[in-house]
């Protein structure tokens, strides 16, 4: 979160595509009418740990 004065901003979600950040922006326009998506990079989750490998082995 940031404040720049008048406004707060604060990002949400990781979204892999716009299509997810344009349906989650219709929920949150209902109450900020003036909330905008940012395109950004993100960080995607390892798909596997070090622990599901370890079982994997036995």
């Amino acid at each position: 979160m940031l404040f720049q004065t008048p406004n707060f901003k604060v990002r949400i979600g990781d979204f892999r595509n716009k299509s997810e950040a344009l349906k989650t922006k219709a929920y949150i326009a209902s109450k900020y009418p003036n909330a905008f998506i940012v395109k950004d990079n993100i960080r995607f989750p390892e798909l596997f740990t070090e622990s599901v490998e370890q079982n994997e082995e036995q």
